[in-house]
């Protein structure tokens, strides 16, 4: 498995994508042909130029994302 980095945000450049994404602290940038169905926000493996979605990583960020902000939205009186 290769690098494990979550997408930020992705733009069409040409033929291909350039992808930034955040791996720790760290911003990287990445010109991939294909997506292979990544979004913004999803955790992916890379390697060899190519990017895989890490599809149970990505749910489980997604659901402590929203609890955090179901825990916010909710006020006391």
């Amino acid at each position: 498995m290769g690098r494990i980095l979550t997408i930020d945000r992705i733009e069409r450049v040409g033929k291909g994508y350039v992808v930034a994404c955040e791996c720790g602290e760290d911003m990287v940038m990445l010109r991939v042909a294909r997506l292979n169905g990544a979004r913004e926000g999803d955790i992916i493996s890379y390697e060899d130029k190519n990017i895989k979605v890490l599809g149970q990583q990505t749910r489980k960020r997604r659901d402590e994302i929203i609890k955090l902000q179901n825990s916010l939205g909710k006020k006391e009186c």
